[in-house]
């Protein structure tokens, strides 16, 4: 999942990760104020792509994963770079996921950002 999200991502692919969450999802971004539901989480993909420079790049990496066969909790790390190669920003971030028709989908997530970590 977290592969298929990067791409996403990187790809500047708001349709596609929107297709992550539920409708009833909740992300708490850094800086941005809680948006709960598809539509308040397509308004803020939408306005961080936007301002996202081009070439930045960004990378997970899962540090750890816990739960049962219906609910994970997922932790780990982002790396953002810029068109250059050099770390612009890190940061950190949790996804709950739950299984529902079969599949995980994004219930809840939390990330923030801060200067570049060496």
């Amino acid at each position: 999942l977290e592969t298929a999200w990067a791409a996403a991502d990187n790809a500047g692919d708001v349709p596609a990760l929107l297709a992550f969450y539920s409708d009833d999802a909740v992300s708490m971004g850094t800086g941005s104020p809680v948006a709960v539901g598809k539509a308040a989480i397509q308004k803020e993909l939408e306005s961080g792509m936007a301002k996202r420079p081009a070439g930045h790049t960004v990378t997970y990496e899962v540090l750890d994963v816990f739960g049962d066969e219906n609910t994970i909790t997922e932790v780990g790390q982002t790396t953002r770079k810029d068109a250059s190669g050099k770390i612009v920003s890190s940061g950190n971030y949790m996804a709950i996921w739950e299984k529902r028709d079969g599949k995980y989908i994004c219930v809840r997530d939390i990330s923030n950002n801060g200067p570049a970590q060496n």
